[in-house]
């Protein structure tokens, strides 16, 4: 044991030293905005959106010199930008304009002043210094970086350039250098225990050459830099724990699927999705003391992610911004995901390599994975699809695993923790349970005994869990379940139009996959793994189409059985593959052919997620939903009063800023509206098809409607303009919000 612990020593002190030095050399790279009317840095990649207020258009001086000038409060932001360094100097590039008195200029940063000075004609450099410890962005999100400018000068300035200049701090280099250290430890002695010190010397460089890269290359991003080197030593740890002992090499083919997962988000870009913002909205009552609620005082279970949401209130208890914690925990999730896409297919394939290389492959790749993991969104999809796989895993360990026992209750208990996920968890317990109970009925073992070892910790966690649940919110169902289904031919009509746009995408999977459900038909044992995945992905599809599919971009309601349908294909392909020749010319022809396909199949899988695509532009399109209605929550915080109510076609965003009670105008929050019968049914956006105007208008009374909004209430247009009265005011965040407010109200005018 001592010798094994020799080079992990040694990894320990080298990954400690090397980020210490690369820290201390390396300046960091500065943030500049030159003023070309593009956002920072020009481009789609890191910032989404236009984060500029009250600049106007760019013009060119004739020395070639751009410039935007602001008039009176210019706002710019440098999204995550404190990520890369707590210590940030803010340089700016000012002149007055067209040879004006001096103009006298107020600097804020995060909402704080910081200095002020007098700009004259001609451009000058001022500077300041912030510690974004100290003062963290108290808007959108703490890591962004907010610079105002605020002039007395009618005639306005001249703003040339922005400069953000970022230093870490002798905690961020410690931390970062701690990180390497315990990382490249922990995967040299993973590695050494299992594969010798040769294979342990390789899985070490690879280690501590990916950390270099990602800290010499790292970009503002929704995860820290020490973060990042988290995750990228998990791809590392999965793949020095799961290669073959006999062929270590294929476990550099997991690191590299492993690592394009937590990189992808650099290259793609992040996103956000405002239906996070209802968990984080009901966490941060939680937090608050006022219970796992939307709106204190009603009792409505408008969520469906119960394990999720209690996740975010943690994340907020220790003081945190739910977004990175739910970021970081999909990348990890997803690298977990493939990895174990990579076990099971290795039992499945009887170690036979490269399909386990394969499955990990096509799943790191796939647009769902991709939009919901890698990419981030916030939601629970890739946490939901880890627990029924790691399930899977749990409960057909390896041959002569032992203790079964102990396995089947750890297996049930994951399942329970999948259903607290989801409640869709209950039908994949019910499928994996019992495909689990048959198999050992049909093998003569203690089949009762066995079945009992899995579902009772199940029930254990679940039966509690389910009494309060339904004591407290009285209903059997979340009330999303009311507000989103309903027994009409519109609804399946629009879940089997969702399969086929899915199919559309993942066309080789879904073909292979099918393939997969056959064999699970004839092959022997009949009974097993195989026949679980099997029947969890036709089950689930049902479901799918049942429930009417879903309009968000990823296919988000795939993501949980998408890992099942990427071992389908695989084993199919396998077995299919296995009855060609490849010492025959049809053989190698059928070789070349299979081997273009996939190559285009993956061309035109991660084409899809590249900025400027389809896809890239709808999870654009969410974040700059996630930033407007977050703006203007921002604005009702600061200028009404607690009890000012606001309704809401956006439920999310609006109400996690606002700290305000919102009427959740498509009734995944409101039990009037969720549970209305709706002939129609199907036949809109999914979520969106129960809706009542008046009802919102009349007896729910908001003081508050964004004008963006209005379309909702035009059955009642007429007597809305005249009981409401329009205005403007600006965000904290620069934008105008504008609004229609209730006439009279001061805010909590709600009977």
């Amino acid at each position: 044991m001592k010798k094994h612990l020799i080079l992990p020593l040694l990894g320990l002190v080298v990954g400690v030293l090397l980020s210490t030095l690369l820290n201390i050399v390396v300046s960091l790279p500065a943030l500049k905005d030159e003023m070309v009317g593009q956002p920072y840095p020009a481009g789609e990649i890191v910032d989404p959106l236009d984060f500029g207020h009250g600049l106007e258009a760019s013009e060119t001086l004739p020395d070639g010199t751009t410039f935007r000038g602001s008039s009176g409060h210019a706002t710019l932001t440098f999204p995550h930008a404190a990520q890369q360094g707590r210590h940030i100097k803010v340089r700016l590039r000012l002149a007055a304009i067209d040879a004006s008195p001096p103009a006298d200029v107020t600097l804020i940063v995060n909402g704080a002043r910081i200095t002020g000075f007098t700009v004259a004609e001609g451009f000058r450099e001022y500077e300041a210094t912030v510690d974004t410890g100290q003062l963290p962005n108290p808007y959108l999100d703490p890591s962004h970086v907010q610079v105002d400018l605020l002039t007395n000068s009618e005639a306005g300035i001249a703003v040339d350039s922005m400069e953000l200049e970022p230093e870490r701090s002798c905690t961020q280099i410690a931390t970062e250098g701690l990180m390497w250290g315990l990382l490249l430890a922990a995967v040299l002695f993973v590695a050494m225990t299992r594969l010798g010190v040769v294979w342990a010397a390789a899985f070490g460089t690879g280690t501590l050459g990916t950390f270099a890269l990602l800290h010499l290359t790292y970009m503002p991003r929704g995860i820290s830099p020490s973060v990042e080197i988290g995750l990228a030593g998990l791809a590392w740890l999965l793949a020095a724990w799961l290669a073959p002992g006999e062929r270590p090499a294929w476990g550099f083919g997991l690191a590299a699927c492993c690592l394009w997962v937590a990189a992808a988000g650099r290259i793609l870009g992040e996103w956000q999705m405002d239906d996070a913002y209802i968990s984080y909205r009901y966490a941060w009552n939680l937090v608050q003391g006022n219970g796992l609620v939307y709106n204190p005082g009603e009792v409505v279970e408008g969520y469906t992610n119960f394990l999720w949401t209690l996740f975010a209130s943690a994340s907020l208890a220790l003081g945190q911004h739910p977004a990175e914690p739910a970021l970081a925990a999909n990348i990890g999730l997803s690298e977990g995901l493939v990895a174990l896409t990579w076990l099971v297919s290795a039992r499945l394939s009887g170690g036979r390599y490269p399909w386990p290389l394969l499955a990990a492959g096509l799943l790191s790749i796939d647009s769902a994975l991709l939009s919901y993991g890698a990419r981030g969104s916030g939601m629970e999809a890739v946490l939901f699809g880890f627990l029924l796989l790691l399930s899977v895993a749990l409960l057909w360990p390896p041959v002569g695993k032992e203790p079964e026992w102990a396995l089947r209750s750890l297996g049930g208990l994951v399942l329970a923790l999948a259903t607290l996920t989801r409640p869709e968890g209950l039908l994949a317990a019910v499928i994996i349970l019992g495909v689990r109970g048959l198999q050992d009925r049909a093998a003569a073992r203690n089949a009762g005994k066995l079945l009992l070892a899995g579902l009772g910790p199940y029930l254990l966690v679940l039966v509690p869990y389910e009494v309060w649940r339904i004591t407290f919110y009285r209903y059997p169902f979340p009330n999303t379940f009311y507000a989103k289904t309903g027994a009409t031919s519109d609804l399946i009509g629009r879940g089997l139009s969702h399969i086929s746009y899915f199919i559309g995408d993942d066309w080789l999977i879904v073909a292979l996959a099918a393939v997969g459900l056959g064999l699970a038909l004839v092959r022997k044992p009949r009974i097993g793994p195989f026949t679980a995945l099997a029947l969890l992905v036709a089950a689930y599809t049902l479901y799918i189409i049942w429930v009417g599919g879903d309009h968000f971009p990823g296919w988000r309601f795939f993501v949980p059985v998408l890992a099942p349908m990427v071992l389908l294909a695989v084993e199919a392909a396998r077995v299919l593959l296995l009855r060609v020749s490849f010492c025959s010319p049809v053989g190698r022809a059928a070789t070349v052919v299979a081997l273009l396909v996939m190559a285009f199949y993956v061309r035109e899988s991660l084409r899809r997620e590249e900025p400027g695509e389809w896809l890239a532009g709808r999870t654009k399109l969410h974040n700059t939903y996630v930033n407007r209605w977050g703006a203007a929550g921002l604005w009702l915080r600061e200028n009404t009063p607690p009890a000012a109510w606001t309704a809401a076609k956006g439920a999310g965003a609006i109400a996690y800023y606002s700290q305000r009670p919102v009427v959740d105008v498509y009734g995944l929050n409101d039990l009037h509206i969720g549970h209305l019968s709706v002939a129609a049914m199907g036949t809109g956006n999914p979520g969106h098809d129960k809706q009542d105007p008046a009802y919102v208008l009349f007896d729910r009374k908001p003081d508050y409607i964004l004008d963006e909004w209005l379309s909702y209430f035009d059955p009642v247009r007429e007597q809305l303009e005249a009981g409401y009265e329009y205005e403007e005011g600006r965000s904290a965040v620069g934008p105008k919000v504008a609004w229609w407010r209730r006439n009279g109200s001061t805010g909590g005018g709600r009977p």
